[in-house]
């Protein structure tokens, strides 16, 4: 936002709230107090026994999480070559066949439409 309409906002609270505080002390007449001095009557109401209970059948018991095994850090071997005692199988080309080509469409689609209206 802009300073501006910062200022702008705080000033329209600020007028909102000096307006609103105005009404209230108008209407409220300035009496010190709102009752007519007759004291409430007092009642008496009977306590209630309140009791609950739960069985413990309906949830299982808490399984503790399971820690997570600790992987042993792989330590740098020789870097000679290890030979295999087998024999590697002969790798045989797969035979490539082309993809079928398929032609472009005469009239791709221009996407969507934007704008409008206007003549």
């Amino acid at each position: 936002m802009q300073s501006r309409n910062i200022v702008i906002t705080a000033g329209a609270v600020v007028a909102a709230f000096a307006v609103a505080f105005g009404i209230g002390k108008v209407a409220g007449g300035g009496k010190a107090s709102a009752g007519t001095g007759e004291a409430a009557q007092s009642i008496d109401v009977p306590s209630a026994a309140i009791s609950a209970s739960v069985t413990s059948e309906g949830l299982p018991a808490l399984k503790p999480k399971p820690k997570p095994k600790a992987t042993p850090t792989p330590t740098p071997a020789a870097s000679a070559p290890q030979e295999s005692s087998t024999t590697p199988a002969p790798v045989t080309p797969a035979p490539s066949t082309p993809a079928p080509s398929t032609p472009a469409p005469s009239n791709p689609d221009p996407g969507p439409v934007t704008g409008g209206g206007e003549d």
